[in-house]
C-alpha cells in the first residue's frame, strides 16, 4: 500500500501505477499479490474498455504460473468473450474466437491414467489415443505442468484449433518440454497461429516441432515466419504433407535468411501447392542460411535440371544435406520417428 501510495503521489495516475505495480510483483514471482492487483484494477475499469482483454489474458498467465489451470482457462475465456462481443477490439488479424468454457469440467480417466503412469521429465506418447480438444486441458495440466514431460507426442489425434489454443496457453509457461509432435492433427492455420505465438513469447525451451499433415496453408507460413524471427532455440521444424505454396515457402525462406541463425532442420516435403518456382527460394536459403544442416523437399513434376540445381547448391554449401524427392514412406518414417 505504501509503494502504491507513493507512486500515486508522484504521478497522480492510480490506474497506470496499479498496472505497473501488478506487473512488477508478477515478475518477482509473487503471483497471489499480482492476481490481487489485477483484480482490483479490473474492478476500476469500464466494462467497454479494450484494455480488459489484455488484463484477463495476463490473469490467465498468472494463474497458470500458480498451477491453477481451471482458473487460467476461465480468465482466457473471459478475454475471448470480450473479443467476441466487441469485434473492433480484436487487433489480432484473422484470429478466430475459441470458446473453451465447455472444457472446464471435462474428464478422461484413460488419458489421466496414461499420464499418471508416465515418469516425470520423460517422453509421453499420446499418439493415436482418440484425443479431442477438451483433452488438451488434461494434457497441459497433468503432462506439461505436473509431469514436466520433455517430449510430447500428440500425433494422429482429432485435435483442432480449439485444442491448439489450450495447448498454446500451457506452452507460454513451459520450462521442460523440448519436443512437440502435432503430426496428423486438424489444428490448421488457426491452431498454428496459437502455437507460433506461444513459441514467440516463450522462445527458449522447445527445440523440435513437427506439424506434418495438419492442414497448413501459406497463412501458417506467415505465423511461423514471425515466430522464427524471435525464436532462437527451435532447431527442427517439420511441415511436410501440408498445403504450403510458393508464397509460403518464400515467406519462410525470408525469415530464415534474414532473421534466424539457429534452425538446423527443415522439412517441406509433399506440400500440395509447391511448384518449381520454390526452387529459386530454396537455393537462396541453402546459399545464405548459415545454420541449416538438413533440408527435405519433394515436388510434383520436378525437372531433372532443378533437382540437380538443388543438389549442387547443397554441395557448394558443404554444410547442408538436401534430400530431394525421396520416397514418401522413408520420409514419413524419418520425420515422425522422434
Amino acid at each position: 500500500k505504501q509503494v502504491l501510495s507513493h507512486m500515486k503521489d508522484q504521478n497522480g495516475n492510480r490506474k497506470a501505477d496499479l498496472a505497473t505495480l501488478a506487473k512488477i510483483v508478477w515478475k518477482m514471482g509473487k503471483f497471489d499479490l499480482a492476481e490481487k492487483y489485477y483484480l482490483r484494477l479490473i474492478s476500476e475499469i469500464p466494462s467497454n474498455d479494450p484494455v480488459l482483454i489484455k488484463l484477463y489474458e495476463d490473469l490467465g498467465d498468472i494463474t497458470s504460473h500458480k498451477g491453477d489451470y481451471d482458473a487460467s482457462i476461465q480468465w482466457y475465456n473471459k478475454a475471448l468473450e470480450i473479443r467476441e462481443k466487441n469485434p473492433s477490439f480484436n487487433t489480432e488479424k484473422n484470429t478466430k474466437i475459441v470458446d473453451v468454457s465447455e472444457f472446464i469440467d471435462y474428464r478422461n480417466p484413460k488419458l489421466e491414467k496414461i499420464i499418471k503412469q508416465s515418469y516425470s521429465r520423460s517422453r509421453i506418447d499420446l499418439s493415436e489415443e482418440n484425443l479431442i480438444d477438451p483433452d488438451m486441458k488434461i494434457v497441459v495440466k497433468e503432462a506439461i505442468i505436473k509431469k514436466q514431460c520433455t517430449k510430447l507426442n500428440l500425433s494422429d489425434n482429432s485435435i483442432t484449433s480449439k485444442g491448439a489454443f489450450i495447448l498454446a496457453s500451457g506452452l507460454k509457461n513451459n520450462l521442460t518440454l523440448q519436443v512437440l509432435n502435432l503430426c496428423a492433427t486438424r489444428i490448421g492455420d488457426s491452431g498454428v497461429q496459437y502455437i507460433a505465438k506461444a513459441l514467440s513469447i516463450n522462445n527458449n525451451v522447445i527445440k523440435v516441432l513437427s506439424i506434418i499433415n495438419s492442414g497448413l496453408t501459406d497463412k501458417s507460413a506467415e505465423d511461423l515466419a514471425a515466430m522464427l524471427k524471435t525464436n532462437k532455440t527451435l532447431l527442427y521444424l517439420s511441415l511436410g504433407e501440408n498445403e504450403l505454396g510458393d508464397e509460403g515457402i518464400a515467406i519462410l525462406v525470408n525469415a530464415l535468411q534474414n532473421h534466424n541463425n539457429t534452425l538446423e532442420y527443415l522439412n517441406l516435403s509433399y506440400n500440395k501447392w509447391m511448384t518449381e518456382l520454390s526452387v529459386e527460394f530454396l537455393i537462396i536459403m541453402i546459399n545464405y542460411t548459415q545454420a541449416l544442416k538438413v533440408l527435405l523437399v519433394w515436388f510434383r513434376d520436378l525437372s531433372g535440371k532443378n533437382e540437380n540445381r538443388l543438389k549442387k547448391a547443397a554441395q557448394a554449401n558443404k554444410k547442408a544435406r538436401v534430400t530431394v524427392n525421396n520416397s514418401w514412406i522413408s520420409l514419413r518414417y524419418q520425420l515422425c520417428d522422434w
